[in-house]
């Protein structure tokens, strides 16, 4: 079987995937990795934003629910960077359902909602969607 592919130039962008189940973001990065894509794995949305801070990336694929610092934190946090820096955030999440009743405002940062378990077909085309109009990484950004 071949690997699942994405319209998206991946060559040299940075993925934060951030889960605070291990196995979770093993699938996450796995998925993304196979298309190209370099994978910095978070436990929950503190870490998450510390890795950001210290290397930008091009994109966050994040949970929702997570102990210590959630998806919705981290969002905010992510909403307080200047907006040329800001990255797109994918949310993957069981509560994506419950989150839009619930806290639509607080997901206004998020470009793509996707529920889990996840599907790679659908996974792949929100990252294709969110980052189709954003340039890659420059090589000396790398």
């Amino acid at each position: 079987m071949s690997p699942p592919q994405t319209p998206v130039n991946a060559a040299g962008r940075r993925v934060l995937v951030v889960d605070d189940s291990p196995r979770a973001r093993a699938t996450l990065a796995a998925l993304l990795g196979a298309v190209g894509f370099t994978c910095t794995e978070a436990a929950d949305g503190g870490e998450a934003f510390d890795l950001y801070l210290r290397h930008s990336h091009d994109l966050v694929v994040t949970d929702l629910e997570m102990p210590k610092v959630d998806g919705f934190e981290l969002m905010a946090a992510l909403g307080l960077v200047p907006a040329w820096r800001r990255p797109p955030v994918i949310v993957v999440s069981a509560a994506v359902d419950a989150a839009q009743r619930s806290r639509p405002g607080d997901l206004r940062l998020a470009a793509a909602l996707l529920p889990k378990p996840i599907e790679a077909r659908s996974l792949l085309a929100a990252v294709a969607g969110v980052l189709s109009d954003r340039p890659g990484r420059r090589p000396e950004e790398a």
